[in-house]
């Protein structure tokens, strides 16, 4: 009555003329007693056909009929990626993002990829208008540090049923570890053992230009 009703009338005059509503086109000519349509009118079919009837309130023979179709689509679950991208730059300070790839399997998890697809946005507000063109391209390449992407999973059939979700990518320096200029070498002072303290010997000359600020040398017996 309210979606349809007033489009089926269109100028006509809703004191002089009733809409009804049936399953089948026969039912709608006949406008037998009972088999018109409860309205809400609740339904689990995906698709289905829809028969209007349009008649004359102070005589129903004089009527006309209209069909259209509704669907039912599923709307699709956006689920939480299990961790966020962290990448180390191999030193352009940019990285190409496989979003399809990494991503697009933990947001569909067990949803079938054949009836729901997921789009990558730089913005909440782009992912909800899912507008042409706003969507970012596989592989996404990005020199920006840390940035949040939006994920939006849609019913590839009506893009209307969607759901959105957020994780964060980081790009990360690289360090470069420099040899130090030489070995240590000591003169023992007669009990066996020496305190090497490498955060004062070695650790500038392996940061050498590096920020300590950004960086830090830890010291292993193995490899």
């Amino acid at each position: 009555d309210t979606l349809v009703t007033p489009q089926v009338l269109d100028t006509q005059d809703p004191a002089v003329f009733e809409v009804l509503y049936f399953l089948e086109q026969a039912q709608a000519d006949a406008n037998a007693a009972g088999t018109n349509l409860t309205s809400p009118y609740t339904s689990s079919i995906p698709d289905d056909i829809i028969y209007a009837r349009i008649q004359n309130i102070g005589n129903p023979l004089c009527y006309d009929t209209v069909s259209f179709s509704i669907s039912i689509f599923d709307t699709p679950i956006a689920n939480t990626p299990t961790q966020d991208i962290v990448i180390c730059d191999d030193g352009d300070g940019s990285h190409d993002f496989d979003f399809q790839t990494d991503v697009t399997p933990q947001v569909l998890a067990t949803q079938d990829p054949a009836v729901f697809e997921v789009l990558y946005f730089l913005e909440q507000a782009d992912a909800d208008a899912n507008a042409t063109g706003t969507n970012i391209s596989n592989p996404y390449t990005s020199s920006v540090p840390q940035d949040i992407i939006y994920a939006r999973i849609q019913n590839i059939a009506n893009p209307l049923c969607y759901d959105t979700v957020s994780f964060s990518i980081s790009i990360f320096d690289t360090p470069i570890a420099n040899t130090p200029t030489q070995d240590i070498a000591i003169c023992d002072d007669g009990d066996g053992s020496h305190d090497f303290d490498f955060d004062t010997l070695v650790t500038p000359q392996v940061l050498d230009t590096q920020d300590p600020a950004v960086f830090e040398v830890l010291y292993f017996l193995e490899q």
